[in-house]
């Protein structure tokens, strides 16, 4: 999957999100997950996102893609540490339904914000 250019397309933009906003103890990480539409299936079925982490001005990275209907990307920071992990349902019913990890990353922020790749 990660060879296929066409989930790194930005051409459909859905939103970004802060990072950090709604922690308690504040964050000043200023960092942003950007997020793309890169396959709309429409009424037949679930679209195909694909997600960058940025700080608008030094870097951006891409993390990867999830189907809306079962697919996450979540994304922690914990001081110059972000984690990335990918997530599926393990089932369609509600109450039998825990998040699966299937994809881990580890990404350090002064790394990150070295790389001017913007």
């Amino acid at each position: 999957m990660f060879g296929c250019s066409h989930l790194r397309n930005k051409t459909n933009y859905r939103f970004t999100a802060r990072l950090c906003n709604y922690k308690p103890n504040g964050c000043s990480c200023n960092l942003y997950i950007e997020v793309y539409c890169v396959y709309a299936m429409g009424a037949l079925g679930s679209d195909v996102d694909s997600y960058y982490l940025t700080d608008s001005t030094n870097f951006r990275v891409y993390l990867g893609t999830a189907d809306e209907e079962d697919e996450k990307i979540i994304v922690k920071c914990k001081g110059d540490s972000i984690l990335v992990e990918k997530t599926v349902n393990t089932s369609s019913i509600e109450e039998w339904n825990w998040p699966k990890v299937v994809e881990r990353k580890t990404y350090s922020l002064s790394y990150l914000t070295s790389l001017n790749n913007f």
